[in-house]
């Protein structure tokens, strides 16, 4: 599976050994790009995540959409900046 580390274009030649006589070079092309989503339903633009107590933890699941032509997967994880954040319990 390609998985390119950055938005570019790749091209690399690999040989490959035959029956330890003969070697072939295959040329490998591809893109990489960056990871581009949209909100499945914009009304999830604001979130209500609820009262969370003094260490607890709450989750919510949306949908989105991906906007390269290239398919995305992603896990989006956030955590509030500690000035955010009331003081200690």
């Amino acid at each position: 599976m390609f998985s390119p580390c950055e938005a570019r274009l790749y091209r690399e030649e690999i040989p490959f050994k035959i029956n330890g006589l003969y070697t072939m070079k295959v040329e490998v092309v591809g893109e990489g790009s960056n990871l581009k989503l949209e909100l499945g339903n914009a009304a999830h633009r604001s979130l209500n995540l609820g009262a969370v107590s003094c260490g607890g933890q709450t989750s919510k699941t949306v949908q989105v959409r991906p906007l390269t032509a290239a398919p995305q997967h992603a896990r989006l994880l956030t955590e509030l900046p500690s000035a955010c954040l009331p003081t200690p319990c």
